[in-house]
């Protein structure tokens, strides 16, 4: 758990970086993507914390919701850092 935090603070110290050169618009998709990621860690951090009440009970279905909304979230994630990368490569070629 704590490279995953680790993983987030080195995203937001880069995402800092690249804020100072970002259009507007690019920093709102900055920060959809910091508050997705930050979604995610909070889901995962949630679903280990009752990872062992979940396995001793056997509660199958409890797992499939948790690893549905982390799938959905991974995938939002994905699709935000896509548009992200588009906006820069756009703003690189008017450069």
């Amino acid at each position: 758990m704590q490279e995953g935090i680790d993983d987030v603070m080195k995203l937001q110290a880069e995402s800092n970086r690249l804020k100072l050169t970002a259009t507007d618009e690019m920093i709102d998709t900055f920060s959809e993507l910091e508050g997705l990621t930050k979604n995610s860690m909070d889901k995962a951090h949630e679903f280990m914390g009752q990872f062992t009440e979940i396995v001793l009970a056997q509660d199958h279905q409890r797992t499939e919701q948790y690893q549905t909304e982390l799938t959905v979230l991974g995938q939002q994630t994905q699709k935000t850092a896509n548009k992200l990368m588009q906006q820069m490569r756009a703003e690189l070629r008017a450069v």
